[in-house]
């Protein structure tokens, strides 16, 4: 599909959904990238019922989405055909392509995927155990059962983000001491 400027009011239109536009401007691979990303994310959020989470994420996404459309339609012809259709990752993150060969990746997808698949488990079993928690329990059970996954994505959203700081502090510690040794 060639990459062309369209009608500016349609375009606007199209904006209003992440990738949209960008697809009616003929940058499928940009366009259905943003689009996977933007639905991926209601995919889990509603699935796994932790939409007060993650909501943000879906509007940040939403957000980039519209500006970076309307920053596209802003282009002229001559500076639309010299953009590279590429995924959308690739342009803001840097990466030149998810490569699952890559085994600490593949372990972190597999981990996400486990994790999903535990969560939806536990999504169509809760009522069972909150139930069963209320007989022998008691009341406050109930309560404490269908908060269980909102607890378990909590404390691994700290976790993440304590390995994230603490990796990155390693390599900004890494880089000090190579400097010294060097100097």
């Amino acid at each position: 599909m060639k990459k062309t400027k369209r009608n500016s009011f349609l375009t606007f239109i199209f904006s209003l959904l992440p990738g949209a536009a960008e697809m009616y401007m003929g940058f499928m691979k940009m366009g259905a990238s943003l689009l996977a990303i933007f639905l991926l994310g209601f995919l889990f959020m509603f699935v796994l019922q932790v939409e007060d989470v993650f909501v943000l994420a879906e509007v940040l996404v939403w957000i980039v989405g519209f500006f970076h459309a309307r920053n596209m339609a802003k282009l002229t012809q001559e500076e639309l055909e010299l953009v590279e259709d590429k995924a959308i990752w690739e342009d803001i993150l840097g990466i030149e392509g998810i490569k699952v060969s890559n085994s600490k990746l593949a372990k972190w997808i597999g981990g996400l995927l486990i994790a999903a698949g535990a969560f939806t488990l536990w999504n169509r079993l809760d009522w069972y155990v909150a139930r069963a928690a209320e007989v022998f329990i008691g009341d406050w059970a109930e309560n404490f059962v269908y908060g269980i996954p909102r607890i378990v994505v909590a404390i691994a959203l700290i976790v993440i983000g304590i390995v994230l700081i603490k990796g990155k502090k390693a390599r900004v510690d890494g880089c000090s001491n190579d400097t010294e040794k060097n100097a």
